[in-house]
């Protein structure tokens, strides 16, 4: 847990083009939404600071759909989106 919890604030550059990964790691308290009590976000950027692909556990995911069939409602994380 400490070893995961001391990557906050990493960034690793992953190759001489100048994409990058950054990582944020956070003690968070136990919830039913972090069960672990972690909030974290792995992102992987392009040399233009984009952000290409993440990871993280911030939120539950709207189902395929209309924006506004799903509007003020709340789904279960999935921690996979």
């Amino acid at each position: 847990m400490e070893y995961l919890l001391g990557l906050d604030g990493n960034i690793e550059v992953q190759n001489d083009a100048g994409y990058w990964v950054k990582m944020e790691v956070a003690s968070v308290p136990v919830t039913a939404e972090r069960p672990h009590g972690i909030r974290y976000s792995l992102t992987l950027h392009a040399p233009d600071s984009t952000r290409l692909i993440g990871f993280d556990n911030a939120h539950g995911v709207k189902p395929v759909g209309s924006r506004f069939k799903h509007a003020g409602k709340r789904f279960p994380y999935d921690h996979r989106h």
